[in-house]
């Protein structure tokens, strides 16, 4: 039994620390849209650590971002870019619970970001003048 269980306190999660990262991000001059994108990324991996684990984490584990990338990528089937977003999200969050104190180092490595394929441009999108400058580019 942990000393908050003991002393009838709640153990502190990572829920208690959006309204922190809130006002961090904010702060540090994100654009509102963002800071909702992140908070909601955050809200929806928290949520999944629940469902999973049957409790939200104190920390970021990296083994649990990993899970969660893969749950992602192979239950969800979301695109490589979204997952990215999530991760952009997730290493804010990393980077403000270590600001504070409450991690020593990062659970979010940038080599799990997913790469994402340019789409192809549609030869039936391209103009005759398009066609015809990239023939001339060809010649000089």
């Amino acid at each position: 039994m942990d000393r908050a269980s003991q002393s009838g306190e709640a153990s502190v999660t990572l829920h208690d620390y959006m309204s922190g990262f809130e006002e961090y991000l904010a702060g540090d001059n994100f654009r509102e849209q963002t800071i909702l994108s992140y908070l909601g990324s955050i809200s929806r991996y928290l949520s999944w650590c629940e469902e999973s684990f049957g409790a939200c984490p104190s920390i970021l584990f990296r083994q649990n971002i990993r899970d969660f990338i893969a749950y992602q990528r192979n239950i969800q089937k979301l695109a490589p870019a979204t997952t990215n977003a999530y991760l952009s999200a997730l290493a804010s969050f990393n980077g403000y619970l270590i600001y504070i104190g409450i991690m020593s180092e990062s659970a979010v490595s940038n080599s799990d970001r997913l790469k994402v394929q340019d789409e192809m441009t549609d030869p039936n999108d391209l103009e005759v003048s398009d066609v015809e400058s990239f023939r001339q580019a060809l010649l000089e």
